[in-house]
């Protein structure tokens, strides 16, 4: 973790680690690890009021986290020629 040398009246905190996906890949990190790594973020922010921050992963249940539905061997499950 840097930080930016750089006055804009906000606290940047960042993330680049997602959760774990289907498909296991080398960054990914289990939701208990992944919780610790937020909690030590969250343990350098100054003014939670006037903090932005950016997480790999959008929020559940947002719009944002739609994905196609995916079978046992991780290939696109389609009915009628659509997702």
């Amino acid at each position: 973790m840097t930080r930016l040398e750089m006055e804009i009246g906000f606290d940047i905190v960042a993330v680049r680690t997602p959760n774990m996906t289907p498909w296991k890949c080398e960054r990914d990190l289990e939701e208990s690890d992944l919780e610790k790594k937020l909690e030590t973020l969250a343990g350098l922010v100054r003014d939670p009021e006037n903090t932005i921050a950016v997480l790999h992963v959008p929020p559940f249940d947002s719009g944002l986290d739609v994905c196609p539905e995916l079978d046992k061997n991780l290939k696109i499950i389609t009915r009628a020629g659509r997702l």
